[in-house]
């Protein structure tokens, strides 16, 4: 395959390629994110409901792949950094996922 270069300009792809830079700045922010201990890493899921999340250190990133999104607990003062769309949300300890989306939380 070769790459149109010209398609960076335009959507979605320029949206596409804006949300890979905000991760590869999140993650050089993120001292917890640079190692590759898996030892340090915590991950809960539900396959039922088709959510899963992943901590390490003061990072939790939490996905769904259902249609109908998902509520999840998190810890008490968790900060959304990054969310897929902009109806992902936190309040209080709760995060609020909309159908097919991820949040990079950071925790407090």
């Amino acid at each position: 395959s070769k790459l149109d270069w010209r398609e960076l300009e335009q959507e979605p792809h320029a949206a596409m390629l804006d949300w890979y830079k905000q991760l590869i700045q999140v993650r050089k922010a993120s001292p917890d994110l640079l190692h590759g201990d898996l030892d340090a890493v915590e991950v809960e899921s539900s396959e039922e409901q088709q959510w899963l999340t992943m901590k390490r250190g003061r990072q939790e990133v939490a996905f769904t792949l259902a249609e109908s999104g998902a509520e999840l607990a998190v810890a008490a003062g968790a900060r959304l950094v990054m969310g897929s769309d902009p109806a992902v949300s936190v309040a209080g300890d709760r995060l609020r996922l909309v159908g097919d989306s991820v949040a990079i939380l950071r925790l407090s």
